[in-house]
């Protein structure tokens, strides 16, 4: 997603962080509350109209989520902590020598 932050891509950092959230969601939950709460920000930034179904989540699991008005700090905690979470998943790949990006082999 961060590729997308430089191109200044809003849809596409939304679509990045919702996939990146959906395979979070099995180990870490601040992590897919991260990654959602980033996914509204983007949709909301250029009115996307799928940004009141990710308020209609996080309202229903942060308790004071105001879906009206974008929180900057609490963007800047959840990059840190996506970057985090990316950062300890990536380091357990490469520690099982595994390359996520490489092609499957046929044997």
């Amino acid at each position: 997603w961060d590729r997308q932050t430089a191109l200044e891509d809003h849809f596409g950092q939304a679509l990045a962080l919702q996939d990146l959230g959906r395979a979070l969601a099995a180990r870490d939950d601040e992590a897919v509350l991260a990654a959602v709460y980033l996914a509204w920000v983007e949709r909301r930034t250029i009115d996307d109209p799928a940004a009141e179904r990710l308020a209609q989540m996080l309202s229903s699991v942060l308790p004071n989520f105001d879906g009206q008005t974008i929180d900057p700090e609490f963007v800047v905690h959840c990059r840190d902590d996506l970057h985090a979470a990316v950062g300890r998943y990536q380091a357990e790949l490469d520690a099982a020598g595994i390359d996520p990006l490489s092609p499957l082999s046929e044997s």
